[in-house]
């Protein structure tokens, strides 16, 4: 791989990231803007603590940006190891979006505000596999 193939698949790799984090974070703000506006009470307490947590649009946010973040750093890493990688993080990523659903759900709280964090998990599980299958179909076509 030469330094212009590295360089421009490190760009294309970037602006995969910004998209997804862009859309990602539009559609949980929405989701837990009209959760809120639902009347969903966001302050909910984790299994096996005593604290409430408020989740609040920053929180929704930060998690998304974060866990986004993890992803597509895997993801780099993986593609620079093959396609097929790729494929695997796709299959991790959407098997952990599943799990993961489970913590809010086994949380203390208003039934509707833990379904509502649900569905966070997964849109922005569905979201990243999405993106890193396109990116995955893009670089085996060759396209730059």
């Amino acid at each position: 791989m030469t330094g212009a193939t590295t360089t421009a698949r490190g760009s294309l790799i970037l602006r995969y990231f910004g998209f997804t984090v862009l859309i990602a974070l539009v559609s949980n703000l929405a989701i837990w803007g009209i959760g809120s506006a639902a009347g969903a009470d966001f302050g909910v307490q984790p299994p096996g603590t005593d604290t409430v947590m408020e989740i609040n649009a920053v929180a929704v946010a930060l998690t998304t940006i974060v866990s986004l973040s993890l992803g597509w750093a895997l993801a780099a890493l993986a593609q620079r190891r093959g396609r097929p990688t790729l494929r695997t993080v796709a299959i991790i990523a959407a098997a952990f979006a599943v799990i993961s659903v489970a913590q809010p759900l086994a949380a203390e709280g208003d039934t509707a505000a833990r379904l509502v964090l649900a569905s966070m998990h997964l849109v922005t599980g569905a979201i990243f596999v999405a993106a890193v299958q396109r990116f995955r179909r893009r670089q085996e076509a060759g396209l730059p």
